[in-house]
C-alpha cells in the first residue's frame, strides 16, 4: 500500500494535479526589452521548476518568496481576482473575462491551433510566430492586464490584443489546462495565469515506468492472495463427536 501512494503521489506531482492550493516561488523571468518591458515570469510550483505564467494585475508587485496560491480553473473562477474584488461583475462576466485571458495566454504560450485559427488577425499586427516573440507575450500580459483591473496603459499592440480578443467566441479555441493562480491571502503577490509546461521526454518516461510498476505490484498483489487462499485448510463442516 506504501508503494502504490508512493507513485501515486509522484505521478500527480508531475502531471500538475493539484489539491486547490500550491506552493509557489518567483524564480526570474523572459522579458520584451524597451520601455514597456514584460512577458513571463518564471516560477517553481510545488518545488517543481520551468513553469512560465503571466500576470494579469499592474498591482501589487510580484514577490520573490515563496507563497501559498489558489488554483482556479475556468470551471472555478470563484476565488480569483475579479470574483474577489470585480466590482460586482457576475459569473457570467467573470468567465468571460478569463476566457479572453484564456485565449491570449494560449497563443503566447505557441498553442498551434488557436494560432492556426487566429493567424489572420495576427499576421495582420506583425505577428507571424507569437510563441517565439518575447513582444508578443508582453503585449498579452498589458492587455490581460486591462482585462482585470478595467484601466491602465495598453503600449505596442496590447490594444489591438485587447480589441481584438473582446470579439471572440471562447468556443473556437482550445483552453484545456488553463489555470488562474490567485495569492492566499487575497491580493499579497499579483495574479498569475497560464498553462501547465509540456513534460520532458524523461518525465514522460517516469511516468510511464511508474504506471509500469503500479501494474506490476497489482500483479503481484493478487497471485499472493489467490495462494493463500488455496494454502488455507478446508472444512467438511462435520464436528468430531466427545
Amino acid at each position: 500500500m506504501k508503494f502504490k501512494t508512493v507513485v501515486v503521489t509522484l505521478l500527480l506531482t508531475v502531471s500538475g494535479a493539484s489539491a486547490g492550493t500550491v506552493f509557489m516561488q518567483n524564480t526570474g523571468h523572459q522579458l520584451s526589452p524597451g520601455p514597456n518591458s514584460e512577458g513571463f515570469y518564471l516560477f517553481t510550483i510545488n518545488g517543481m521548476s520551468n513553469w512560465r505564467l503571466l500576470c494579469d494585475e499592474f498591482t501589487p508587485n510580484v514577490m520573490t518568496d515563496q507563497y501559498t496560491a489558489i488554483v482556479n480553473t475556468l470551471a472555478d473562477l470563484s476565488l480569483t481576482t475579479l470574483a474577489l474584488n470585480g466590482g460586482g461583475l457576475t459569473k457570467a462576466q467573470i468567465l468571460q473575462r478569463y476566457q479572453w485571458i484564456a485565449i491570449l495566454d494560449s497563443l503566447a504560450y505557441g498553442n498551434t491551433a488557436n494560432i492556426a485559427f487566429a493567424s489572420p488577425f495576427l499576421n495582420s499586427i506583425g505577428y507571424t510566430d507569437p510563441a517565439n516573440s518575447l513582444q508578443f507575450a508582453a503585449d498579452v500580459t498589458w492587455a490581460n492586464r486591462r482585462i482585470v483591473d478595467g484601466h491602465g496603459p495598453l503600449p505596442g499592440k496590447a490594444q489591438s490584443l485587447y480589441d481584438w480578443v473582446q470579439l471572440q467566441n471562447p468556443t473556437n479555441y482550445n483552453l484545456k489546462g488553463f489555470k488562474v493562480y490567485t495569492s492566499d491571502p487575497f491580493n499579497r503577490t499579483q495574479e498569475m495565469t497560464g498553462y501547465d509546461p509540456v513534460a520532458e521526454p524523461a518525465t514522460l518516461g517516469l511516468l510511464s515506468g511508474g504506471l509500469f510498476l503500479i501494474g506490476v505490484h497489482q500483479l503481484i498483489r493478487r497471485k499472493d492472495l489467490k495462494r493463500a487462499a488455496l494454502a488455507e485448510p478446508k472444512t467438511t463442516g462435520l464436528t468430531a463427536a466427545i
